[in-house]
């Protein structure tokens, strides 16, 4: 498959992705400061929602700049990806609007989880079928760092169940900071 038709496919679902996240953001009652204060942790959410999947997006770009062509294992694990990504409105919504429900938490960081493992097979997979390439080598992109997001949201959940649910939901925050902080030198070694 060429790889090009698989980022714009990508590119697609993300772009419909956000556009549902931010239709999901619930309406003020009254058109106030204090109105839009009620829902601050809607805004939370799809802040944090949103970075995720530009982050997501912005690291695909970045790889599949560098990928010589995909396999059929590439663009399933893609398409997984993808799936996951299409569960965050719907996560979204429902920790924004449960903010101290563990399983609404749980959920949101799942599928947080969901979009790491599979964004992490897909790499796995595409360097894999690219081995004589030496752009992804020298990417590095499956460095020592990649099970740090994993750490993080695990020990999220250990404090949201024990202490503070919110803490979950955190976690996932300062995962994404950690994503965006640890990944962006990707761009420096690849264009």
């Amino acid at each position: 498959m060429d790889k090009q038709r698989l980022e714009t496919f990508g590119d697609a679902i993300i772009a419909i992705v956000l556009t549902i996240l931010v239709l999901k953001l619930a309406q003020p009652n009254s058109l106030t400061i204090d109105g839009f204060w009620q829902i601050k942790e809607g805004f939370i959410a799809y802040f944090i929602s949103f970075l995720i999947i530009f982050n997501v997006w912005y690291n695909n770009h970045n790889f599949f700049h560098v990928l010589d062509e995909v396999d059929d294992l590439t663009v399933w694990m893609q398409g997984f990806t993808l799936f996951m990504m299409s569960l965050l409105p719907y996560f979204t919504s429902l920790v924004s609007k449960n903010i101290w429900s563990l399983p609404a938490e749980t959920m949101y960081a799942l599928t947080l989880i969901g979009i790491h493992i599979f964004y992490v097979l897909t790499v796995k997979s595409g360097i894999n079928h690219n081995r004589d390439n030496k752009q992804l080598i020298e990417g590095d992109y499956l460095n020592k760092h990649v099970n740090t997001p994993m750490i993080i949201i695990l020990i999220g959940f250990i404090i949201g169940y024990l202490i503070y649910p919110p803490a979950i939901i955190i976690s996932c925050l300062v995962t994404v900071v950690f994503w965006i902080i640890t990944f962006r030198h990707f761009k420096d070694v690849i264009i």
